[in-house]
């Protein structure tokens, strides 16, 4: 049975890794430069390097570890391709295939804001709810949209676009209550969250 997993979300800045048991919980997180000489040749590199080195520190076996989940800044097709990441430097390159081979675990990609809305429904501020919007700010803006369990995803693994009509309304009320909630971050914590909370429940309040 497997104990442990890794997450990594690679910034443009830094690469944010965590170490996690298989019920979520961290074990330990720890962050590395994000190194883009060269259109970002050696951040992988870095990542696997990373990786295997808390595993040894840690006394941690590739058996005992489930993979990695990936968390990219850029479009990301579902088998793994990244379809260029502007700030990185990458072109179209498999990271899940690259980062396999320099490490010998399992490894699943995402765009970064979507993995992270994925990981705020799972242990975060979404657990319990099937409706989650994620809006992540770092070297850039993003967000993530989770409708009824399942991410809304765009055009080559990108953030949310659909050409859906169930979601053509929804997907609307949904980004305006996130470039709110985006312009309203620097709120104290408290007002922050009873805002967004009041702003949520009339979004999904109103019908399609």
């Amino acid at each position: 049975m497997k104990k442990y997993g890794f997450g990594v979300d690679i910034g443009g800045t830094t690469c944010k890794i965590g170490l996690f048991d298989m019920s979520g919980v961290i074990v330990e997180k720890w962050e590395i430069p994000t190194n883009t000489e060269n259109n970002g040749a050696a951040i992988l590199d870095d990542v696997a390097a990373a990786v295997l080195g808390k595993m040894e520190e840690k006394q941690i076996s590739k058996e005992d570890v489930q993979g990695i989940g990936l968390g990219v800044p850029g479009p990301v097709g579902a088998d793994g391709t990244v379809h260029k990441c502007v700030n990185l430097g990458w072109g179209v390159i498999n990271v899940e295939q690259l980062l396999s081979e320099k490490t010998g675990l399992l490894v699943k990609a995402g765009n970064d804001a979507n993995v992270a809305a994925l990981g705020e429904m799972w242990q975060g501020g979404g657990k319990g709810h099937e409706d989650v919007v994620m809006v992540t700010l770092g070297t850039g803006v993003g967000g993530g949209i989770i409708i009824g369990g399942k991410m809304i995803s765009g055009f080559h693994g990108a953030g949310e676009r659909s050409d859906t009509s169930k979601f053509r309304k929804t997907r609307q009320i949904l980004a305006d209550v996130e470039r709110k909630a985006v312009w309203n971050s620097m709120l104290p914590p408290q007002e922050l969250y009873a805002w967004q909370n009041r702003d949520w429940k009339q979004t999904i309040a109103r019908p399609y």
